[in-house]
Order: C-alpha cells, then structure tokens, then sequence
C-alpha cells in the first residue's frame, strides 16, 4: 500500500462508514506522518491549523502523540518539541499537552498533531453551482522541504539565492489571512490543500460540495522555484505537498480576487463548482478527468531515494 494518506476508496470501505457526523461546535484537525526524511513536523502542524481555519473556525489549541524507537536520543525528542512549541507560538496557537511513548517494533518517529478549534456554525457546503478560487500558491511547503533536505544536489544546478528563496517558502503556509478574508466575503466553503496536492484537493473539495467541477490547469498559480525543484527531480508539482493554499467556494469569484488582492493575499479564480461528477481539468486544447488522490509525490520521491 502507498505511503501517506489511505487510499480514498479504502478510507470510505473500512474507515467513515463507521464515523458519526458532529454538529459540536468544537472540531478537531489531526495529522500523522512517520518522521522518515526530514518531514518538517511544523509544516504538518500548520496544515492541521489551516484545516481549521477553512472550516470557519478558530484553533485554540494543539496536542502531540510521539511513538519513538528505543534507542532514540532524548535531544532529538526535545528538539522536536521545542520545534512544534515555537510553530505553535508563531501561529498563536498554545501547544497544551504531549504523550511520547517508547515501542520497539517502531523504526522511526511518529508523529501525530492533534489542533481543536472552535466555530460558530457549520460550513455550509450544499451548493451545486459556484466559482472556484484558489488563495495562495500549490506545492510551496513540497519544493520548501526539497529546497532544505536537498541543498547540496540542487546547489549543483542553481544559484544559492534561487534556493534560499524556495526555502523561505516554509515560512508563509499560513491561510489564516486568506480565510478570513475570504469568508467575511462571501465565500461559501473551504479546502485547505496539502498532502496529495492540488490534484488531490480538487476531487475532496468537489467532493465535499457533492458535484463536479472544471478548472483551468493554466491558472492555478505556481511558483518559478516550485516549477524548476520539480522539473529537476521528475516531480509533478500538482501532485506535490501543498499546504499554504486554500480552495474556495464563492459566488462571485472575480469580486472576491479582487478583495484578497487588495489585503496582499495571492489569488487566481481558477474554474467552477458545476453540477454532476465529473472533475475536469483543461490545459489549452487538453482535458483530463481526475482521478481519485494518488500519493504525494513528497513521499514518492523520498521513497525513491531509499531505494
């Protein structure tokens, strides 16, 4: 089976039939993820928090679950907490409690973030028809941890500015100012991007709106850096860790570019919430139907280098 997320049909099968919808007005965001290459914990942290913030809620506050192998030295356990503590402080969300427990049939960390928030009232999602705006830009935290754990292969094709700038995308994955914004301006819904990229964020957000959509490939935004990190390790950047980007749900998309422009969040209206199931997506004369969410390539490429 792949690494990352269960696969989709899988999770539906074995998984959410079991599940009880909530109508709580406290929800819970939780992430795990094996720390096998330098996976950033902070960047898994900030996607459980963005999570809350397109769910039209407020994080207030964040729990950590640590399996480590026996041998594991204490340092790097602190260095990690100390890690998750200042990512927290940054994003004002207290890190309130931790459990670190010692298995020795687990080879490495594992780690798993657990961020509660609070909302008002929920989301409501049941809209056939809508524009659909992306804030923010697709794959920055995956070509961010690219640009940090593979300074020294990327230094032999680019300039050490051309890497530093990739690697300061680790430092703006937050989609707390885009929300905002966008729901006190007649957005309808959010996704928060991350694992399997946008590709994957696209069939969960038509998804979750029970419809179709269609998007133009052309206009969702992409860095230069992001672009070139890829193109050097055969990394397809739609399929790319992406947290840091939101998917929005709106009536009027060109009237809600326009206002996250105007608070300096970038943004593109990128297609259309339509009715039925098919999820297309154009490039020029080409159209292809998404599938269903296939691994990140992060951990396709890491797993690639363990080989």
């Amino acid at each position: 089976m792949r690494t990352g997320k269960y696969p989709e049909n899988a999770y539906k099968r074995s998984v959410q039939k079991y599940l009880q919808k909530s109508h709580n007005r406290t929800i819970t965001s939780l992430r795990q993820t094996a720390l096998t290459y330098e996976m950033a914990p902070a960047v898994f942290l900030q996607d459980a928090v963005n999570e809350i913030y397109a769910s039209k809620a407020e994080p207030l506050f964040f729990t950590a679950g640590l399996a480590v192998p026996p041998d594991l030295e204490e340092k790097t356990v602190s260095n990690l907490m100390k890690d998750l503590s200042q990512a927290g402080k940054k994003e004002g969300v207290p890190f309130s409690g931790a459990e670190v427990t010692t298995m020795e049939n687990v080879l490495a960390p594992v780690l798993q973030i657990t961020v509660t928030g609070e909302r008002e009232a929920e989301p409501d999602t049941d809209c056939k028809r809508a524009d659909v705006v992306l804030a923010g830009t697709v794959a920055m935290a995956g070509s961010g941890i690219l640009a940090v754990t593979q300074e020294s292969e990327l230094l032999k094709k680019f300039s050490s500015p051309f890497i530093k700038q990739a690697q300061e995308f680790l430092s703006c994955l937050s989609v707390k100012k885009a929300t905002q914004t966008a729901f006190q301006n007649g957005a309808v819904a959010g996704y928060s991007l991350g694992e399997g990229g946008v590709f994957a964020g696209l069939w969960r957000f038509a998804a979750m709106h029970g419809a179709g959509l269609s998007v133009d490939l052309r206009a969702i935004p992409i860095r230069q850096e992001t672009v070139e990190i890829c193109e050097c390790f055969q990394l397809n950047p739609y399929q790319l860790l992406s947290t840091g980007a939101i998917l929005l749900s709106t009536p009027n998309g060109a009237d809600l570019v326009e206002v996250l422009h105007g608070e300096g969040v970038e943004a593109e209206l990128i297609g259309s919430i339509r009715e039925g199931n098919d999820k297309v997506v154009c490039n020029d004369t080409e159209t292809r139907y998404l599938e269903l969410p296939q691994e990140d390539e992060i951990h396709r490429f890491f797993g690639r280098q363990d080989k």
